[in-house]
Order: structure tokens, then C-alpha cells, then sequence
């Protein structure tokens, strides 16, 4: 049994899972406690504890193990969205009713609600195709639209009853078709199982079926996807296939990972060595915001030691549009996304949609009787990674003003129509208003009508 032991406590029972029990190839998986530091080895906090044959039950809840667990022994998709087609639980596996989509041919059915923010993640899953005819089941992975006209993910995608297979990219749907081929040790014949398994570390992607590696490949920085969730999906094109997909999932497993992998010593003792990339903010890698590199930084504490500063941010799903903004971490990391100062006409057309003398987001501080405005496109952070927006003035040069108000982001939102200034008045009036609660820096809150799904305002 695993405990985990620090100076606080005496040592506790953590979860693991235990697979080839009895046999060389045992493994023993488990979730750290604490982040361990690169380039160095934790000795002292787990230990393994061998209770032979009078153990009792341990502790192997594998939710409590994997970054997420599925095998659907709850009817209900409770994490899941619905995209595309008809989904239901059937004796503990989902079950995909899909036909044809007119937005392509990139069928994001099933969306994982949670991991928007996954980079290098290796995902294992079952998968069993029943339709008939020709059709193309598969899971999709860094999904980062699942909406079928604006779909970008990278989707592994199966021809059946042949060998053939690929990973198919898309980018606000345009195809990438089958640029990335694989061949399957046995054609993906109906009403039978396979396992599946998935590696993805930065650009680079490896594909196991049935324990056997059928694929390494780099993607092409124009099909490059940094983070993103997973889904399940199919398609259907030709006339035998009419009735879509009749697809099975099962045993969904995700484990996040450390790029590169970190590798082992074989050893009486384990040696583990983890040679870290470019820090997270930096140009190589930029943030999805600054409150991720607010958070990458807590201690046991809670306490981050994330300073104030110019950081590197994404301003869209391509690295080359990340730009450099004031990030303030004193406050628990807000990002700096645009400034107006005195009056600057209409900017409806590009404010938060359009990166504008982004070189003024270095600082916080107005210059007073300055005229102008900057901004960078934060709609990818709005929408996938924001939880809160806030107004502030520009008398504080060392962060947050000391007059602010601020609101929770309305849930629902999308890329593709997030402070969308083009959609016109009309559009903007069907859409209706939503109630938020708005709070000052002086302690006060109102309820106000400030948001809409299709035209967001600050």
C-alpha cells in the first residue's frame, strides 16, 4: 500500500491502481500529492507496503487516481455535453447514435466538459463500432471548439472493417484530412472490441492498438493545437452508411503528463528524471492566462510566488499570435487586456477581437492626457479560460486600480460568437440579457443586466 508522509501528519492511504499483480510486469499507479521540483527525486513521502495474503480492501477508486475516469456505471453524462447525435448509457458503456453532419466531416458527438486546459496527456479508452456500412468512429482530442461549424481538435478517426486509420487535425474546421496515416495491426471489424491508447506531448503524437504502437508523428505548426479537452465522435459519408454510427465507449482514463516524459531507472532503487521545457509565460510557452502562472506557482500554503510582471499570453489558438502583457499577481493574477484612455470613438470592430498596440499592455499606468486605446483578442481567454471580467481605473502603476468593479462571466459562452461586434443590433436584442451581480472595490454589489451569450460588453 502507498502512504504518503510529511512533518505535518503520520502517513495516510493514498488510492492507487494495481495492474499485472503477481507477474514482472506489475505496475502501480498512483496521483502525486505535491508537485515534485524537476531534476530532482522524492525519497521519503510514498512508500510501498506489501500485506501479503491476509490484506484487506485498499483504497483503488480510480477517480481519485487518473486526471478523469469514466466507465459509465452512472447512467447519467453528468460531465458530459451532447454536440451531435444521440447518446445513452447502456450496461456500462455510452452508446453513439450518429447519421451525417452538413458542417463537415468532423463529428465531434460527445464533449468532455472539464480539461480545456490539458497539454501532454495520454488517454486510454474501448471502443466498439456497430453500424453498418462504411462509417469513421474515433475520439478527439485538444478539442478546443466542439461546435461542428468551428471545430478544433485533432481527431483520431477509423476506416471500419479496414486496417487504414489516421489523425485528422482541423482549425475552425478547416480539414486537414488524412495527413497524419496509420495502419492497424487488424482491420477494425464490427461488433468487437479495441483498445485504444493515446500520447500527446506537445507536437508530437503516438497511437497504441491492442498494445501495439501503430503511430509517432509531429504535427505541422499550421495544425498546431496547444491544450484542449477530449471527445467522442464518428462519421458517415456514403450511401451504405446511412445509418451513421453505432458506436460503444468504454473505460476512459486520462493521466496528464510531463514533456518530455520523464524516465525511470531500472535500478534497485527508482530514480526519476524530468528535464522541464521553457518556463510557463515565456515566448516558447506561453500562458493560457496569467492566473495559470499564478497558479503553477502556490505552495503547500496557497501562497504563489508568481510576481507581478510582463508575461507571454495566447492570443488565439496559434503560438505565433501569443503577445507580452502586464500580468498582476499580487491580486491572485488578472491579465491585463486592454486600456482606453480619453476618448476614442468607435472601437466596436476590434476592441478585445483584435490585437492594437499591443506594446502598451506592458504596464498598467495611464499616462494622463494621453489619447488611444490597446488591446490584444482575448476571446480565447474569455471564453475557455476566464471565470471573471473586471473595470478598473489607472491609478494604481503597480497593478489593479484602487477603484474597480467586477462580475462573474456568464456560462455557455463561445468562440465563435463571444464579443462578436458584427452580428448587428437585431441579433444582439433576440439574444435578451442575463442578471449578473456586479461588486466594487468599496464592498458594494448590485444586480445588473449586463451580459449576452452573443454580444459580451465591458
Amino acid at each position: 500500500m502507498f502512504y504518503l508522509s510529511d512533518k505535518e501528519r503520520l502517513p495516510y492511504e493514498i488510492d492507487r491502481v494495481v495492474t499485472g499483480l503477481n507477474t514482472t510486469e506489475a505496475r502501480v499507479q498512483f496521483r502525486i500529492q505535491r508537485m515534485i521540483p524537476s531534476n530532482t527525486v522524492d525519497s521519503t513521502s510514498y512508500a510501498l507496503v506489501f500485506a501479503g495474503e491476509k490484506a484487506g480492501n485498499v483504497k483503488s477508486d480510480p477517480t481519485k487516481v487518473f486526471a478523469f475516469f469514466e466507465d459509465f456505471s452512472n447512467s447519467k453524462l453528468n460531465q458530459w455535453t451532447r454536440v451531435w447525435g444521440e447518446w445513452t448509457v447502456q450496461k456500462g458503456t455510452v452508446f453513439g447514435k450518429t447519421g451525417t453532419s452538413a458542417f463537415g466531416y468532423a463529428e465531434v458527438g460527445l464533449f468532455l466538459d472539464e480539461g480545456r486546459d490539458w497539454e501532454d496527456i495520454e488517454l486510454e479508452l474501448d471502443l466498439m463500432e456497430t453500424g453498418s456500412g462504411v462509417v469513421y468512429p474515433g475520439p478527439f482530442l485538444r478539442v478546443q471548439e466542439s461546435n461542428l461549424q468551428y471545430t478544433t481538435a485533432w481527431w483520431f478517426e477509423y476506416y471500419t472493417d479496414r486496417k487504414d486509420c489516421t489523425m485528422r487535425p482541423f482549425i475552425i474546421n478547416r480539414d486537414g484530412s488524412w495527413k497524419y496515416k496509420c495502419q492497424l495491426p487488424q482491420a477494425l471489424v464490427k461488433n468487437k472490441w479495441f483498445h485504444f491508447r493515446y500520447r500527446v506531448v506537445g507536437d508530437r503524437i503516438s497511437q497504441w492498438a491492442n498494445d501495439v504502437l501503430i503511430q509517432t508523428a509531429t504535427v505541422d505548426k499550421e495544425w498546431t493545437i496547444p491544450s484542449g479537452s477530449i471527445a467522442l465522435g464518428c462519421h458517415s459519408v456514403y450511401s451504405g452508411s446511412r445509418y451513421g454510427c453505432r458506436t460503444f465507449y468504454d473505460n476512459i482514463k486520462v493521466k496528464l503528463l510531463a514533456n518530455p516524459i520523464p524516465t525511470v531507472s531500472v535500478d534497485d532503487r527508482c530514480q526519476l528524471n524530468c528535464q522541464t521545457g521553457p518556463p510557463i509565460g515565456t515566448k516558447e510557452h506561453p500562458a493560457n492566462s496569467c492566473k495559470q502562472i499564478h497558479d503553477s506557482k502556490l505552495s503547500d500554503q496557497n501562497i504563489s510566488s508568481a510576481k507581478n510582471g510582463v508575461y507571454w499570453i495566447k492570443a488565439s489558438l496559434k503560438l505565433s499570435d501569443s503577445i507580452q502583457s502586464f500580468c498582476d499577481m499580487k491580486n491572485g493574477g488578472w491579465t491585463l487586456v486592454g486600456k482606453i484612455y480619453g476618448p476614442v470613438g468607435n472601437v466596436y470592430s476590434t476592441w478585445l477581437v483584435k490585437n492594437v498596440n499591443t506594446q502598451d499592455l506592458k504596464v498598467p499606468k495611464i499616462d494622463s492626457g494621453h489619447t488611444g486605446y490597446s488591446c490584444f483578442d482575448a476571446r480565447l481567454l474569455a471564453v475557455k479560460h476566464a471565470s471573471q471580467v473586471m473595470l478598473t481605473c489607472g491609478d494604481n502603476p503597480g497593478g489593479i486600480g484602487s477603484k474597480w468593479v467586477q462580475w462573474e462571466l456568464p456560462s455557455g459562452r463561445e468562440y465563435s460568437t463571444w464579443w462578436n461586434h458584427g452580428v448587428g443590433q437585431a441579433k444582439v436584442q433576440a439574444e435578451g440579457t442575463s442578471q449578473v451581480t456586479v461588486k466594487t472595490w468599496n464592498g458594494n454589489s448590485k444586480v445588473r443586466k449586463k451580459e449576452n451569450r452573443v454580444y459580451g460588453t465591458l
